[in-house]
């Protein structure tokens, strides 16, 4: 009896180990997807107003020309002070690219060129605090050719279909895109917004202003 009730127990356990396995892997495979269809679709949404291979921004009184980033490139870093966050910012949103930092959607604008700028990162690594960001916090993002700060100025979550937050914009702004609910299992239903408007480019004096 007591061999049968521990053979029982080694199955009970052998069965829950392998279907959580099977969940992981799927909630694995569904993120992947999610992320290359959302890409995709990024891209289309920008085609009609794909920049040129280069272009030129000003930074204190300087104008300077900029050789676009190649796919999984390192373009800087991104600063939230206020809940500790930095991370470099890779150019691209595949899975790949988003286990290196936070990545820049290919087809968006770049800082300091004057539009939407979208950024994304998983919810569970990089932007596992994003929900403590309050508004009018301070966000910068530090790349090669200058360091760019924003305010944040709202925030909204949407269905995970919702191509609204990836629209083009005639002026410079963030948007920064992760999955929601934060502990969700699995693949989350929603998407987590924040958005925020330009200050300029010159980010130290609003650094040190909001972490004091």
């Amino acid at each position: 009896m007591k061999k049968k009730f521990k053979r029982l127990l080694i199955g009970i356990s052998v069965f829950f180990i392998a279907t959580g396995i099977i969940i992981i892997s799927f909630a694995g495979l569904e993120l992947t997807k999610q992320t290359f269809l959302l890409t995709k679709t990024m891209t289309k949404s920008y085609k009609a107003d794909m920049p040129q291979r280069k272009f030129t921004v000003e930074n204190k009184d300087e104008k300077i020309q900029i050789h676009r980033f190649v796919s999984g490139e390192e373009m800087g870093e991104v600063i939230i002070p206020s809940i500790s966050l930095k991370y470099p910012l890779i150019h691209g949103t595949l899975e790949e690219h988003l286990e290196k930092g936070i990545g820049h959607y290919a087809g968006s604008v770049y800082p300091g060129e004057g539009g939407n700028v979208i950024i994304s990162g998983h919810r569970d690594t990089v932007f596992r605090k994003l929900g403590d960001v309050n508004m009018g916090e301070y966000i910068t993002i530090n790349t090669s050719y200058g360091s760019y700060t924003y305010k944040a100025t709202g925030t909204r979550i949407v269905d995970k279909d919702d191509r609204t937050v990836i629209i083009p914009s005639d002026k410079e702004m963030l948007t920064i895109t992760t999955c929601y609910p934060f502990s969700f299992i699995g693949s989350a239903p929603k998407r987590y917004i924040i958005t925020a408007e330009f200050v300029d480019s010159s980010a130290e004096a609003k650094i040190q202003a909001n972490s004091n």
